[in-house]
């Protein structure tokens, strides 16, 4: 679909989430607060729990992955229309966040050909440059023919 403008986008990527997700069946609060036409990004935010944490303080890679997972799916899903699977996450996590942080996610879609490709970052809320990195990710998926092969 051809979006005239940003919020037109947001309005999308918000119905296209629909009621959310969850993570070992525990919903994750998230908001997309902004959608961008061009840079092919949003920006979500959600709040660091001890359930979101792992063992040593740092968010969950598990955790980190399912909120990419959908956040990225729902962005190839905006500017593709068209079914895809994943073939490839991969996270990282790289700071402790304290219980009760703000979390923001940005996610940036880097190619929407045959195997259209994102990433996220999970960021410290604040000004640029004042903010820290808590975890990184990249998605690559690859789209489903429209029809299913004949043998």
């Amino acid at each position: 679909m051809k979006y005239e403008t940003d919020k037109q986008l947001l309005d999308a990527v918000v119905e296209l989430l629909g009621g959310g997700t969850e993570h070992f069946g525990k919903a994750i609060e998230m908001e997309v607060e902004r959608a961008s036409i061009s840079s092919r990004g949003l920006t979500a935010r959600t709040k660091a729990t001890k359930d979101v944490l792992g063992p040593a303080g740092e968010l969950d890679e598990g955790w980190v992955a399912t909120v990419m997972d959908n956040l990225t799916s729902t962005l190839v899903t905006a500017f593709a229309m068209r079914p895809h699977v994943t073939t490839s996450l991969a996270v990282s996590t790289l700071a402790k966040p304290p219980v009760g942080a703000a979390i923001v996610v940005e996610c940036t879609l880097g190619s929407a050909k045959s195997q259209p490709q994102a990433s996220a970052v999970f960021w410290s809320a604040g000004p640029v440059g004042q903010r820290t990195k808590f975890a990184v990710g990249s998605h690559t998926k690859f789209f489903k023919p429209a029809q299913p092969p004949r043998f």
